[in-house]
């Protein structure tokens, strides 16, 4: 999955004349975590590890859900399917989002009012044998700044001094994000947690 800063760098480059260096950068799926069904308690999770092509284009899937994640300037973007016979409910009042340095935010997703961010969302329905396709922002980018703004994911990765990004770029680089997505399948409650990380950071003008 590649970060394509595009449509944010024009905008930038309007309001700053000199928008030279700009950090492109590469993520992949890591691992999904889930709760082990059979432990019993609910609190022993399994660990997949996501390797190959699945990782490259963010793809997880089991006998429940396939999703497909997509990297993006200040939101993740995602293809959830259901592969059962029973609907599944997206829970978004728990969905969270953790950043690179660890730091959580709720999320919002597409129709929810940016004034709105910190009501109750009420949960999203996919009906069986099919698909919803819906974006992930935390709540901590988003501002009230004589207008609503949200910022990038990934800070300091448009800059004039080319040393500026060089330098978040090698910070970047190896670092994980998170998101977790919790969700009723069949009547139950389950968390997946997909890991991120950022594989690589190119430069270019």
């Amino acid at each position: 999955m590649r970060f394509l800063p595009v449509i944010g760098c024009l905008l930038i480059c309007f309001v700053v004349s000199a928008c030279s260096s700009v950090g492109t950068l590469t993520h992949s799926l890591k691992l999904v975590e889930t709760p082990d069904q059979d432990s019993g308690t609910g609190r022993e999770y399994n660990a997949i590890t996501i390797s190959g092509a699945d990782a490259s284009n963010g793809r997880f899937s089991d006998e429940h859900i396939e999703i497909v994640w997509t990297v993006n300037y200040s939101h993740l973007s995602f293809t959830l399917t259901n592969k059962t016979d029973k609907s599944i409910l997206v829970v978004w009042d728990e969905a969270t989002y953790v950043d690179v340095s660890g730091n959580n935010s709720r999320a919002i997703h597409y129709g929810v009012k940016y004034a709105d961010k910190a009501l109750s969302q009420p949960p999203s329905v996919i009906i069986k044998r099919s698909k919803l396709e819906d974006v992930i922002v935390p709540t901590n980018n988003i501002h009230f700044l004589q207008g609503w703004t949200i910022r990038p994911l990934f800070k300091g990765l448009f800059h004039s001094d080319r040393g500026e990004v060089e330098k978040n770029c090698a910070m970047y680089k190896g670092k994980d994000h998170r998101v977790l997505l919790p969700l009723n399948i069949l009547g139950k409650r389950t968390e997946y947690l997909f890991t991120f990380e950022i594989s690589d950071c190119k430069l270019r003008k």
